[in-house]
């Protein structure tokens, strides 16, 4: 195999939470040409939720599904401009509301009604969508009630009009033992993976503590359930992961697209989506600076009396690499005549950060991003080689390094699921990809994933057959 001379695969990061971003874009870049350049060079691709709007006070009795697909459709409309520019924009269809209790159990046959309303009446303000999950969660007594629940969802979908059809990504998930039972359920007694040609792995984000020691494993349980329904492999594989966005997810993410394209001989497009880019910033006051030395990363403190220290590693002050650091972002957009920071980094008089740099500071956690992910398509190689070649003990010293280098704590569960999750891939398909063998691999996590410490409600749930 090993056919990396052709590799056509691609790693790219789809910022969630677009909505947030544009209404940045749109305040501080006037010129939408300023738009269009900062997003050719940092968005290649964004994601709106529809379930955006959903918050705590959403009525079960007034809920007008119409009206609430007309309030996303509105964000949408606002954003084509950026769909016009050839970057792609994904609409999520709300399974995190869900999961959060946002969207209550009584009102998701109309929420999901409004969403199918979306998808057809905007169709021309998004490229690309997710099928309607409802994920496992306490509220559902009764698995059998959520499988029906998630049947009349692709039921729905089957109306949607062919063409967006098309466009839609097959959600499944792995997060726990009942999500691998019922979306194997979905996909092999319903037949419902053969309708689409693009894959997600959902439910990540909201992984209890002891399934995260086990993320890259739960991961490609994912994986393997939709690999498991594909009759052929096409001839270019679309993976999306939902919610999972860290230096050290891209790190794998890097060998991950390499993985693929060697053992399943086709191309492959990963795409991974994350709206902490925001939340770090606005909520920890917290700036990635990025050593391209070495492309080792740290946290620089964005709140004033931390300004003016003088950092350990360079010997400058903290302002000065901020500023340093956000005209480096102009300069990679190709603004640099008609912008630039200087170390007015807060404003203590307002109490928050100084105007001109607002978007900048924003935008610098994708930036970091898209530096890593360009230094990692070659480094994942080089990654991937070390397991391919049968040097483990070298592969795991150079992740290990690779993950101290952006601050990482080093556990050995996590490292030791790298591996597992490639041989497990590799037995997989040496053996054609029989269903029966996810379920084999899933007892060996079952323990872990099974735990019901920090979720007791859980327990006396029953475990669906296939």
């Amino acid at each position: 195999m090993f056919k990396f001379n052709n590799h056509k695969g691609s790693l790219t990061y789809v910022v969630a939470g677009f909505e947030t971003l544009f209404s940045f874009l749109e305040r501080d870049l006037k010129d939408i040409t300023d738009r269009q350049k900062v997003t050719s060079k940092l968005v290649k691709a964004a994601l709106i939720s529809f379930g955006t709007n959903a918050t705590s006070n959403l009525n079960t009795r007034k809920f007008d599904s119409q009206k609430y697909a007309d309030s996303i459709g509105k964000i949408t409309n606002k954003c084509k401009w950026y769909v016009d520019s050839g970057q792609k924009l994904f609409i999520d269809s709300g399974g995190y509301q869900i999961i959060s209790g946002y969207v209550p159990k009584l009102l998701i046959p109309k929420f999901r009604e409004s969403y199918i309303k979306f998808l057809n009446k905007y169709k021309d303000t998004y490229t690309n969508a997710f099928s309607m999950d409802a994920p496992i969660i306490p509220d559902f007594s009764d698995r059998n009630e959520l499988l029906n629940i998630n049947v009349e969802n692709f039921k729905l979908i089957d109306e949607l009009e062919e063409e967006v059809k098309s466009r839609l990504y097959f959600v499944t998930h792995s997060a726990s033992v009942n999500d691998v039972h019922l979306w194997m359920k979905l996909i092999h007694e319903y037949n419902l993976l053969e309708k689409y040609s693009n894959y997600s792995v959902g439910g990540l984000v909201s992984s209890r503590p002891s399934t995260k020691q086990l993320y890259y494993n739960v991961m490609n349980l994912g994986f393997l359930e939709i690999l498991s329904g594909l009759k052929t492999i096409p001839d270019t594989l679309r993976l999306h992961i939902l919610g999972s966005s860290t230096s050290r997810n891209i790190i794998y993410f890097s060998m991950l697209v390499y993985f693929l394209e060697d053992v399943l001989n086709t191309d492959v497009e990963v795409t991974f989506d994350s709206s902490a880019v925001f939340t770090k910033v606005i909520r920890s006051r917290s700036f990635t600076y990025l050593d391209k030395s070495d492309y080792s990363s740290y946290n620089l403190s964005l709140k004033s009396a931390d300004l003016d220290e003088i950092n350990k590693r360079t010997q400058k002050h903290n302002r000065t690499l901020i500023a340093q650091q956000l005209n480096d972002i102009i300069d990679y957009c190709g603004l640099t005549d008609k912008y630039s920071i200087n170390d007015n980094i807060y404003d203590d008089d307002n109490k928050t950060f100084a105007e001109e740099n607002r978007l900048w500071i924003m935008l610098n956690e994708i930036y970091i991003n898209q530096l890593l992910i360009d230094y990692y398509e070659k480094r994942g190689l080089e990654l991937y080689k070390l397991y391919k070649d049968g040097d483990i003990t070298a592969f795991l010293n150079e992740i290990t390094n690779e993950y101290k280098k952006h601050g990482h704590s080093i556990l050995q569960s996590q490292i030791d699921s790298i591996i597992t999750s490639f041989d497990i891939f590799v037995d997989f398909i040496n053996k054609n990809k029989d269903p029966q063998l996810v379920y084999k691999y899933l007892e060996t996590m079952e323990l872990a994933l099974d735990s019901r410490e920090d979720n007791p409600s859980e327990q006396q749930l029953p475990i669906l057959g296939v």
